[in-house]
């Protein structure tokens, strides 16, 4: 599509370049001793061709301004010479180049008057070459990345410690009730060497209750009536 445009661009310019190498040509014919027609219009850049019809007597195309003259440079065009004169059948063209108004007569006859009116040239458009529009680019959107959570560490809770209780050791002497023998025993804690004569004294000591006890009861027997 840029391209396309590129190229109508380029070849409105050289249009517009060669627009003089087709300008329009206007005729005016001299005859009767008279241009016909003696006003005439034409555009910037065009050209104005008159040419002598009349086949007894020369004419010239000379401006009042002279800024242009169809009698040749260095030779005369006058009722009396001749010799620079447009002849019968002679061409003189003009390229207005220049806007505005233009007089001019002839030199041999003095009654023979006319105007070229040149239009202001036009103004040329610039040409405005409209690009496509351009198509956004879509932006990418920022991809986020899950972040990974970290478990936080469990601390077990501490274990609780097992705390000896101490076992109360019984030091106190106990008696045999109705015993009339104090033999202690100490309970509390014993180990293989002194378990051996506590099981001796025990046994002794049932013994020496079971001897008191016979005794009693024989002596309470001897005593009855």
């Amino acid at each position: 599509m840029t391209k396309r445009l590129v190229v109508a661009f380029a070849v409105c310019v050289v249009a517009l370049i060669c627009l003089p190498a087709f300008a329009a040509t206007a005729n005016v014919s001299i005859k009767n001793i008279q241009y016909n027609p003696s006003t005439i219009t034409v555009k910037f850049g065009d050209k104005v061709t008159w040419t002598n019809n009349d086949t007894s007597t020369g004419h010239s195309v000379t401006a009042d301004d002279g800024s242009f003259n169809s009698t040749k440079a260095g030779q005369t065009c006058s009722p009396s010479v001749m010799s620079g004169c447009m002849a019968p059948g002679d061409r003189f063209s003009v390229s207005f180049n220049k806007a505005g108004t233009f007089l001019y007569h002839c030199t041999v006859h003095s009654s023979m008057h006319g105007k070229v009116i040149v239009e202001p040239k036009a103004a040329t458009p610039t040409p405005k070459v409209t690009l496509p529009p351009k198509t956004a680019t879509p932006t990418a959107k920022p991809t986020v990345a899950p972040v990974a959570r970290t478990a936080a560490p469990t601390t077990a809770p501490p274990s609780p410690t097992a705390t000896a209780t101490p076992v109360a050791t019984l030091g106190a002497a106990v008696s045999p009730i109705g015993s009339p023998f104090s033999s202690p025993i100490a309970f509390g804690t014993t180990t293989k060497s002194n378990r051996g004569p506590l099981i001796g004294i025990a046994i002794a000591a049932v013994a020496l209750a079971a001897a008191g006890g016979a005794l009693l009861f024989f002596r309470t027997r001897g005593t009855r009536p």
